[in-house]
């Protein structure tokens, strides 16, 4: 009775198999069926490039070959991963919600702005669906029994099924995570619609001439931007749809993983921000306001996130100063108190290290934000607007900016080496684990992981190069080659 129990059993995990097997093979034929239109169209405008390329029209030849790209972004989408497809569409939501901003700042564009905004909205609504049923299919492979016999002969049955468990719970939250977004997404999509369906209003003729005074006295006691109720919607349903997708790559990315993300878009930050200073020209710095408001916008979400990371370190602190009190691992040596209290030193400094990033982004964005005001203003005098900007605290905000980059990069350096001690200690610990079974764990943590040090090393040639661009545009040395 047992054998012919054990051989049901095997039968059943078997069609089990086979059914999630074709499940995941017909959803990538459907992928490639998708993505055939994308690539033909792309093959199409290499063509045409390779034409205009013979036929010396290199301008026209760079815009087919920008669509083709544009064509192979679409089909590579198809292919990705839940964590790659949630960090897109968080990646694009916040680029939606600058334009928002910068829309409300402008009312005399918004309309312009909103209908630029409008296809990829609809595309991250798009998205959710896709997630929603990648959220499906992994969550029917929790739903298989686990498997009798442990692959290592010295492992617990119930820590798999104690791990399916958790993996289940994980999934199923982030289907509720992912259905409250697309909630927000339909609200902010349903406002931008109606902006963009409303007749242009024609304010020519609205200015009373024969009143100057007036106007001038009015516009001094009253707010100039009247604020829009449907912007302001889109822009609240956009900012809670961020929130969200920022719970949803939590549930699936590392605390050092969020890290290192935060430290390279504070880089990616410095570099603009310098280069939008470089570019601005004596005589158009009174467009610098609007230049600067996406890039304030940008660095008080990166504060944000700091924040947050900053706390969820000190709450690691917290509970790895009582590990050691905590954990008695049966048939084993307990853990060492002072490797703990190490490891709980270490996330508490990375903790400090994060908070006084975000500190500064604070002071940063506040140091733009007053750049922008003083921008605005009009010059009292003909050569005052050419000298306003020396007077800006620009380089205040660049210097906060490098300092924030500095204490990300810090605590990242702090949090490898924590990892690389655990990862140690684990490795001590579990010498009888299949050799083969280790090495591509290694492989897969180096495949995925950039660590501090090359971080570092990226941003200063980045900035090295940055600066020798600079130096050879301020001696006439000609056009040279962006960094990117």
């Amino acid at each position: 009775q047992a054998v012919a129990a054990q051989a049901a059993t095997g039968e059943e995990d078997a069609n089990a198999d086979a059914v999630q097997n074709q499940a995941e093979a017909q959803q990538l034929m459907e992928n490639i069926r998708e993505c055939l239109p994308f690539m033909e169209a792309a093959a199409t405008e290499f063509g045409a490039a390779n034409e205009k390329i013979n036929e010396a029209s290199i301008a026209k030849a760079i815009e087919n070959q920008v669509t083709a790209i544009k064509n192979l972004n679409e089909a590579w989408e198809l292919f990705f991963d839940i964590r790659r497809l949630i960090e897109i569409t968080f990646r694009d939501e916040n680029i939606i919600n600058s334009g928002i901003e910068a829309a409300k700042a402008q009312p005399a564009v918004t309309s312009q702005i909103v209908e630029a905004t409008l296809q990829p909205q609809q595309k991250n609504l798009a998205r959710c669906d896709r997630l929603a049923n990648m959220l499906e299919t992994e969550l029917a492979k929790t739903n298989q029994p686990v498997a009798t016999e442990a692959p290592n002969p010295n492992g617990d049955p119930s820590n798999d099924a104690a791990q399916q468990a958790a993996e289940k719970q994980r999934l199923e939250l982030a289907q509720t995570i992912l259905k409250q977004i697309v909630v927000h997404l339909n609200s902010a999509d349903e406002s931008l619609k109606q902006i963009s369906q409303r007749e242009p209003v024609d304010t020519s003729e609205e200015t009373d001439e024969s009143a100057p005074d007036e106007t001038a006295e009015a516009s001094e006691t009253e707010d100039p931007i009247e604020k829009d109720p449907e912007l302001e919607s889109a822009s609240l349903q956009t900012e809670e749809a961020i929130k969200k997708l920022e719970e949803l790559r939590r549930l699936f990315f590392s605390l050092i993983e969020h890290l290192r993300d935060t430290a390279q878009r504070q880089s990616n930050l410095n570099d603009e921000t310098q280069e939008q200073f470089d570019q601005i020209e004596p005589d158009s710095e009174s467009e610098l306001a609007q230049q600067l408001g996406p890039f304030t916008a940008r660095q008080e979400q990166l504060k944000s996130v700091s924040d947050q990371i900053a706390k969820a370190l000190a709450e690691q602190a917290e509970q790895a100063a009582n590990a050691a009190d905590q954990q008695r691992p049966a048939g084993g040596q307990p853990p060492d108190p002072q490797d703990a209290a190490q490891a709980a030193e270490k996330l508490r400094e990375a903790s400090q290290f994060v908070d006084a990033a975000a500190n500064e982004m604070d002071s940063a964005k506040n140091q733009l934000t007053e750049i922008m005001d003083s921008s605005s203003e009009p010059a009292s005098e003909p050569d005052q607007d050419s000298k306003k900007l020396e007077s800006q605290p620009k380089d205040s905000a660049m210097e906060l900016q490098q300092k924030a980059l500095e204490n990300l990069l810090n605590a990242l350096e702090l949090l490898d080496q924590n990892q690389n001690q655990d990862q140690q200690g684990q490795q001590n610990q579990d010498q009888q684990q299949d050799q083969s079974e280790q090495n591509e764990q290694e492989q897969r943590q180096q495949q995925q992981q950039m660590n501090a040090q090359q971080l570092l090393q990226m941003i200063r040639d980045r900035e090295a190069e940055r600066r020798k661009d600079k130096q050879q545009r301020a001696v006439g040395a000609g056009n040279v080659d962006k960094d990117w």
